[in-house]
């Protein structure tokens, strides 16, 4: 064989294996496994997320429910094993919602596509619970009870200022060096809107009560994807959280209404002729907010708020009831005065979906708006309800669809 030959399959040769080289590292790329490899060290921050504000119609100088986080709880596990827990302390200085924790340079050992994290702040009573298990079935499963309306009805501002949250991660989609969980709160707020119709000899509409019944009591504090689509027939018996407004509380001025209208006259006084005009005409129901365990007349009106946990139901029953009470004067044919007592009811369900679909019960972290529409001569209420969430985010404990 000439040296000329030689040369050829020499070069030939060489192709080929870099052909192979080539191909070997570009399958290596696309390995299915490669996310399963441990990355460097791990940093994993947790995101105290701040709401959003309102897209819809509002009360003037509405406060926001932000809130402190004063204690962070979070767990890592991998393969069902728990490999890392911690718990870190904020009260010397607590964050707002809306900053950042983040812990550096955690073990790489710990994360791979099996990886789940689960993270609670402001929950110091779970903590030692949590603490001395191992079992992922435990944050799993875990719940919440308290009396939301409680602790805002003892806040001169009406809202929560430690809201509990909650996060969960699944890393099964890949790892990198810098994990994010982000917090939300594990509750949703509820406040009411109103369209009268069809009373053309009422004098004057004032709302006596407002009550629901049927909220959830306890919640779960993880979105885990076991849970999404699970009937709540075995925890019927947490829905049972009732919750009643007044306008006779001894502790509260009226319900008043419209807040388009100056409520101040430019001296700064009262203007108690609007006042009474808000009461007969209701549009957002609202209160003076309260300064020192004392109604502040000097200040905006707010709107009142009702806390519920996470969903109620999976069918109409389930759902929470509305009941209203409310009545007016009118005069009768004969000129007489007389007054009409009257009470409307409606559960709470989304029946005015974008797709045309029904979902049961409140989601977390979400403001409900609720348009009550009531036709005064037969007392039907439709309710419209307006969902908006505190902050977006892809929300993944929808309540099943009819």
């Amino acid at each position: 064989m000439n040296l000329y030959k030689i040369a050829r399959l020499i070069f030939s040769a060489a192709i080929i294996c870099g052909a192979c080289a080539c191909q070997k590292e570009s399958l290596k790329d696309t390995d299915d496994n490669v996310n399963n490899k441990p990355v460097g060290q791990v940093e994993l921050s947790f995101d105290f997320l701040k709401g959003s504000v309102e897209m819809d119609s509002r009360a003037t100088n509405q406060p926001e429910e932000e809130g402190k986080v004063n204690s962070l709880l979070y767990a890592v596990f991998k393969d069902g094993v728990r490999q890392h827990f911690n718990y870190v302390s904020f009260n010397n200085k607590p964050k707002q919602t809306g900053e950042s924790y983040s812990i550096l340079n955690l073990s790489s050992d710990w994360f791979n596509t099996t990886t789940e994290v689960f993270a609670l702040a402001n929950v110091d009573e779970k903590l030692q619970t949590l603490k001395d298990s191992m079992n992922i079935k435990s944050w799993r499963e875990l719940t919440y009870t308290a009396g939301l309306n409680d602790v805002a009805g003892k806040n001169d501002s009406r809202v929560v200022d430690n809201p509990v949250m909650a996060g969960y991660l699944n890393l099964k989609d890949g790892v990198t060096d810098k994990i994010s969980v982000k917090l939300e709160r594990v509750y949703s707020r509820i406040w009411f809107k109103f369209t009268w119709q069809n009373h053309p000899l009422a004098q004057k509409v004032t709302i006596d009560e407002i009550k629901i019944s049927g909220l959830n009591k306890c919640s779960r504090l993880f979105n885990c994807y076991q849970y999404l689509w699970q009937d709540t027939a075995g925890i019927k018996k947490e829905i049972k959280e009732e919750y009643k407004i007044s306008n006779n509380d001894e502790r509260q001025l009226p319900f008043i209404g419209k807040l388009e209208t100056p409520y101040m006259y430019e001296n700064g006084g009262l203007n108690l002729d609007f006042i009474e005009k808000l009461e007969s005409e209701y549009n957002i129901l609202c209160r003076f907010p309260w300064k020192n365990n004392q109604v502040d007349i000097h200040q905006s009106p707010v709107k009142y708020y009702v806390y519920s946990l996470q969903r109620a139901g999976t069918s109409l029953e389930q759902d929470p009831l509305i009941v209203l009470k409310y009545h007016y004067d009118y005069q009768s044919s004969e000129k007489v005065k007389m007054t009409l007592y009257k009470k409307a009811t409606a559960r709470l369900y989304d029946k005015i979906s974008e797709d045309g679909k029904k979902h049961h019960g409140l989601l977390r972290n979400y403001n409900y708006r609720l348009n009550c529409i009531v036709n005064t001569i037969t007392n039907a209420m439709d309710l419209q309800v307006v969902s908006v969430p505190w902050y977006p985010i892809e929300i993944n404990d929808i309540p099943s669809f009819e």
